[in-house]
């Protein structure tokens, strides 16, 4: 712990003249541990440390921890500390190493009102983007596939190819037409089936409105005349699409043009949603109900899954780090 009381109550930091200090929980006499190795650290003396999910620390939780004030940090609740509780009443648990759902399960029962924030630096190269597919992704379906040059690592990276996409208006250089690259040069499938299926039900429709023609005696005929020629229209002028679509040489994140506005507390804020394929999960980052953030590295961005990862980790929202933080020191639970 970064933090022990001091005899008149006050919170002091592990340094090498602190001396006198007290756990704030168990009330224990604690050492200040300040070598060249570890972060300076309080450590009980002639006991193991009361709180039975103390972790050790780095630099990535102080560095977390000194983004609030010093009364929410390392706040006692209970039989535990907790790494953050907001003045309103929220818990913030700092996550580095790896846990299990077990715990995870534990934590959350007990703290009730929180959020995670994950060191997600480490595995974040191992996230990668679901990209646009061979095609510009309206208004061909938006097949896609995992791309290595899209990393939760590289967020950055990611947002400026997206921006610089949007920009382009959905052209950019990478852009050409169909017809002017080789065959082998094409992501094959996807346009040509695409294309053939609109021709096929376009004969399909061409045929059952001739047939409904020869029964125009058939109270149902107008009807189904009405019908068929509806979705004739509908598939010539899908046909027509698909065969002026062009080609993109490089995939692109596979992020909707428009933001959503979510509601984080009491905070509306823009978001842009991203899918990705994570190879070699951790099942602890797996498990959680309650909201996640991933910190993947970058110094203006965060990922925010707002039901937690145990329903769906494939899907996320990238949401500006300052707007979350601000969020959070404003929230009332």
């Amino acid at each position: 712990m970064q933090y022990a009381n001091s005899l008149n109550g006050s919170k002091i930091l592990a340094t090498p003249e602190a001396k006198g200090a007290i756990c704030p929980a168990c009330g224990a006499s604690v050492r200040a541990k300040c070598g060249n190795r570890n972060v300076w650290h309080w450590a009980h003396i002639n006991t193991e440390d009361c709180d039975t999910w103390s972790e050790s620390e780095g630099e990535w939780h102080v560095g977390w921890k000194e983004i609030f004030p010093q009364e929410w940090r390392e706040v006692v609740i209970g039989e535990h500390r907790a790494d953050i509780q907001t003045g309103g009443g929220l818990v913030v648990e700092l996550q580095h190493s790896p846990i299990t759902p077990e715990v995870v399960k534990e934590r959350e029962h007990f703290y009730k009102n929180m959020i995670w924030i994950f060191n997600a630096t480490e595995y974040a190269e191992r996230c990668r983007l679901i990209c646009w597919f061979g095609e510009h992704p309206h208004p061909i379906y938006p097949y896609g596939h995992p791309n290595d040059a899209f990393c939760l690592n590289n967020l950055e990276e990611v947002l400026e190819a997206h921006a610089h996409f949007l920009a382009s208006d959905g052209r950019p250089e990478e852009l050409v037409d169909f017809n002017e690259i080789s065959p082998y040069e094409r992501e094959l499938g996807f346009r040509e089936k695409a294309i053939q299926k609109s021709k096929t039900y376009i004969k399909l429709a061409e045929n059952k409105i001739a047939e409904w023609q020869e029964k125009r005696e058939n109270p149902r005929a107008a009807k189904h005349l009405e019908n068929w020629q509806s979705k004739l229209t509908q598939e010539q002028e899908k046909l027509k699409r698909r065969e002026q679509t062009r080609f993109l040489r490089k995939p692109y994140p596979a992020m909707d043009a428009l933001q959503e506005h979510i509601q984080l507390f009491d905070s509306l804020i823009p978001t842009w949603r991203i899918k990705f394929k994570w190879s070699q999960p951790r099942s602890g980052n797996l498990a959680c109900d309650k909201p996640v953030f991933w910190d993947v590295g970058s110094e203006q961005h965060l990922i925010f899954f707002p039901e937690g990862t145990s329903e769906c980790h494939s899907s996320a929202l990238v949401m500006d780090k300052e707007v979350v933080l601000d969020a959070v020191r404003k929230s009332i639970v």
